[in-house]
Order: structure tokens, then C-alpha cells, then sequence
């Protein structure tokens, strides 16, 4: 099992929020907000790249 990290990211392609996940854990972790996107990488991808909340994903396909 891994730990992850998700980022929570709206239409307009920005990172709302990122939760880091424990592997094996059974809580629940939710965006701040409802979005389009989630995106799951190891944990600590995000933050070695330093990206956060308000940091754009390029690429996605439009809602």
C-alpha cells in the first residue's frame, strides 16, 4: 500500500485543496468545495513540486 495525496482542483484547471491520505486509513477526505477534478499521486508529489491550492493543472478536459 502506498500513501497518497489528492488534489481537489475546479474547472478553471487550479488546486482548491490537497488532503494527504495514510495507506491502509479509513477516513474520509473531502474538497473544500464541490469540483470537477481530483487528482491521486504519492504523497509528497505535490509538495516536492512545490504546488498547492491556487497552483494551475494544464491539460484537463472542460466539464
Amino acid at each position: 500500500a502506498i500513501p497518497l495525496a489528492i488534489a481537489f482542483i475546479d474547472a478553471s484547471g487550479k488546486i482548491i485543496n490537497i488532503a494527504e491520505m495514510k495507506a491502509f486509513s479509513e477516513s474520509s477526505h473531502c474538497p473544500l468545495r464541490a469540483n470537477p477534478y481530483a487528482l491521486e499521486m504519492n504523497r509528497g508529489w505535490f509538495s516536492k513540486r512545490k504546488l498547492g491550492p491556487g497552483s494551475f493543472v494544464e491539460g484537463l478536459p472542460r466539464p
